[in-house]
């Protein structure tokens, strides 16, 4: 169980923080809330069978919409929200969903919630289904929570370029074959993410919730894919701040001014 433990926080950086939380006396105590830790039976083909190890995480999400957990300060940095929470959740039902996407579809078919929906839409995304990417393109502007919109988004990028056979999860199965998708649906990724450059959603380093550790993590994400696809994005700033982006595609020709909803200080913005 220890290495599926190690394995796991690997793979989901919110369990370093999970494990141990800091109050504000700074002695560590247990988080109170949904234990990450559980985790590791989702993810763990020898337990149990893929299909029953896909219904534990719905069920554990389940859980967490029904009693969201307490937003708390982790030992190793960072908040610990109901959406980091359940973005953790949503990654480790795609490890058993890319043995048997066809489980995962059905279940997330068969699903009256339209928030459990989208939270399945996004794991069946992360194995690789092309179908998911209209949903997804709703989710990244419909979801209040920045940390399942951020997972949603680099969900959709992943679909701008072939599997891996480094993917975790996997994104194709044996004797499955990749195609490529068409130009008008890359063509809407991008604008997804052109217009990410200005999310809102910050996410703070160090056990301090201030300016001076905050960070865009939905920003950052999407520039980084931007410069990968051949745009390039410069920084608006004046005295100090970023107020927005100059975007330019692959060919050096001007698309897009995007301008944030509220400045970033370039000594903690997207730029680190």
């Amino acid at each position: 169980m220890k290495h599926l433990v190690v394995m796991l926080a690997l793979l989901i950086p919110e369990l370093w923080n999970a494990l141990q939380v800091k109050p504000a006396d700074g002695q560590a105590q247990p988080f109170q809330g949904f234990d990450l830790r559980k985790l590791a039976g989702v993810i763990d083909g020898n337990q149990t069978s893929a299909p029953n190890r896909i219904q534990l995480g719905i069920d554990y999400l389940i859980e967490e919409m029904a009693h969201p957990s307490q937003t708390r300060w982790g030992a190793g940095g960072g908040a610990i929200d109901t959406g980091s929470i359940r973005q953790s959740i949503i990654g480790a039902i795609a490890f058993p969903g890319a043995e048997m996407p066809s489980v995962l579809r059905c279940k997330r078919d068969m699903t009256s919630n339209e928030l459990l929906r989208n939270y399945l839409t996004i794991a069946l995304a992360e194995t690789g289904a092309q179908d998911t990417i209209s949903g997804l393109l709703k989710i990244t502007t419909t979801e209040s929570s920045g940390a399942i919109r951020l997972q949603a988004i680099t969900a959709l990028a992943q679909f701008m370029w072939p599997p891996a056979k480094t993917d975790v999860p996997k994104r194709l199965r044996d004797g499955e074959t990749w195609h490529a998708i068409d130009s008008a649906t890359a063509r809407r990724i991008t604008a997804i993410l052109v217009n990410s450059l200005n999310d809102p959603y910050k996410g703070y380093q160090g056990l301090h919730d201030s300016e001076g550790a905050s960070y865009y993590p939905i920003i950052e994400h999407a520039r980084a894919t931007l410069k990968r696809l051949g745009y390039r994005i410069v920084e608006v700033s004046k005295e100090g701040e970023i107020s927005g982006w100059h975007v330019f595609d692959k060919n050096g020709h001007w698309i897009k001014d995007v301008p944030l909803k509220e400045p970033i200080r370039k000594a903690v913005g997207p730029t680190r």
